[in-house]
């Protein structure tokens, strides 16, 4: 009985030990973990569970590496909303006084309000070049889903490099990527939604809506990149009413890393109630 009990008590004391420590830290993705520590407010193990997941899907597909810039406006707080999740660098500043909703993104007055972004193609491009470009925009909000000039993505001056997810007078995706002549890429049915335009080449650019081809490829010569930082909620003197969620700018993507892009934020946004 004594040699039994000398074998069963280190068990049991391991076990009662082992029932009392402190549950490990989780480990995540280092990309993700940066993103959390440049953040003031932190979110709660939940929402980061979900961003980890988000940052290895776009690795996964390969989508991450193609991107200069990423921007996740639908955050727990607007500080975070703010944040390039690639790097310290390109956080949105506020211009006007755009409206931060939690979980739902940021949102434009149609008069004076936007987000500078920072970045600049030519400045600061990196996977982003002259005859290899791609601009992603999504929206959940609008004051008013009719087609309008309103962009989601533009510049303050040049308009080489634009995005409109529902423009008049029908209603279609309209836009450009480094080109001088803007293109048609097909009629959609609401300003929601996630909108993306993609160069793949020297005289090739086409559209996606909801991350399905939208319209036909644009054969239009590419043009030399501009020094101008981009805007979101804004083109040239036009100011957007528009809510945005996520927003990105870098290399061209293939149809399959578009759709495999849409589904790794809308798994995302569908998980905090934000599409």
């Amino acid at each position: 009985m004594d040699v039994l009990g000398s074998v069963l008590n280190p068990v049991l004391r391991s076990v009662f030990r082992d029932s009392d420590a402190v549950p490990a830290a989780p480990v995540y993705d280092a990309d993700a973990q940066a993103y959390f520590d440049r953040m003031t407010v932190q979110p709660d193990s939940t929402r980061k569970a979900l961003l980890n997941d988000l940052f290895v899907s776009l690795k996964v597909s390969g989508v991450y590496a193609k991107r200069d810039v990423y921007w996740l406006p639908a955050a727990h707080d607007a500080q975070a909303g703010r944040l390039n999740l690639k790097s310290a660098s390109f956080t949105l500043t506020p211009a006007g006084s755009p409206t931060f909703v939690v979980d739902k993104g940021y949102q434009g007055d149609g008069t004076s309000a936007c987000l500078v972004t920072n970045y600049s193609p030519l400045a600061h491009g990196v996977t982003l070049t002259g005859t290899s470009a791609s601009i992603m925009a999504w929206l959940n909000g609008c004051a008013s889903d009719v087609p309008n000039g309103m962009a989601s993505i533009g510049r303050s001056i040049s308009t080489t490099t634009f995005l409109r997810p529902s423009a008049l007078p029908s209603g279609t995706l309209y836009g450009r990527v480094n080109g001088n002549s803007q293109k048609d890429y097909g009629t959609v049915a609401s300003r929601l939604g996630h909108r993306l335009i993609s160069r793949n080449g020297p005289t090739s650019s086409y559209g996606y809506v909801d991350g399905q081809p939208s319209g036909t490829d644009d054969s239009q010569a590419s043009v030399a990149l501009v020094n101008e930082t981009m805007l979101l909620l804004r083109l040239q003197s036009t100011y957007s009413s528009d809510r945005i969620c996520v927003a990105a700018m870098g290399a061209g993507l293939s149809a399959a890393e578009v759709l495999a892009e849409y589904n790794a934020f809308n798994t995302y946004l569908t998980a905090i109630g934000a599409n």
